[in-house]
């Protein structure tokens, strides 16, 4: 199992040369797409926002594919979208439930280690509240946001541990998370 805590020492290893891309993943709100911009940035590497990619196949937000057409389609739109996927040594920031679609395990692997930013339900309550927006995707919406996020992180942890390469502690600010992220990956900031 990995190691949860992480010190922020300086990391070492293969820079920018990469040829396999890196995958974000964790429930929503965790900063998969604002660490993955930082690690990308880092390492020189493409970014990709797997959300942003289905909306743009979609033609509409994904938060209008979810309401209209239900999680089912979204989740084949998504798979859709990571099947697709064009820039092999990105970094790739996943949906919360990217790795619950059948086949999207496999995908996910395939593209490189997987990098699980574990928040605390309660750290994901505080940023869906300062977060929300007219027209929000559903979960983690409403009044009773804690609990709806504590049966998602119940559900959805064991999973994200089950798969991921990495674990990383991601109730710090993101630069603290992008140092670990490196120090996980045994990759310099150069």
């Amino acid at each position: 199992m990995p190691d949860h805590g992480c010190d922020t020492g300086s990391a070492s290893g293969p820079g920018p040369g990469r040829r396999q891309g890196i995958v974000l993943i964790g429930l929503r709100r965790s900063g998969k797409s604002t660490v993955g911009r930082l690690l990308a940035r880092t390492l020189h590497l493409p970014f990709v926002d797997l959300d942003e990619r289905c909306s743009a196949l979609a033609g509409r937000p994904v938060a209008e594919v979810l309401r209209e057409e239900g999680e089912a389609a979204f989740r084949a739109l998504e798979l859709r979208a990571l099947a697709a996927l064009d820039a092999p040594s990105a970094v790739l920031a996943c949906g919360g439930g990217t790795p619950l679609a059948p086949g999207a395990r496999e995908l996910l692997v395939a593209h490189g280690p997987l990098i699980y930013l574990r928040a605390s339900p309660e750290e994901l309550k505080v940023r869906a509240a300062a977060d929300q927006r007219p027209g929000d995707r559903p979960l983690l919406a409403g009044s009773d946001a804690l609990s709806e996020v504590e049966v998602l992180y119940a559900r959805r942890d064991p999973i994200y541990r089950d798969l991921a390469t990495h674990v990383v502690p991601a109730d710090g600010d993101p630069e603290a998370v992008l140092r670990c992220c490196l120090q996980r990956l045994e990759l310099s900031a150069d």
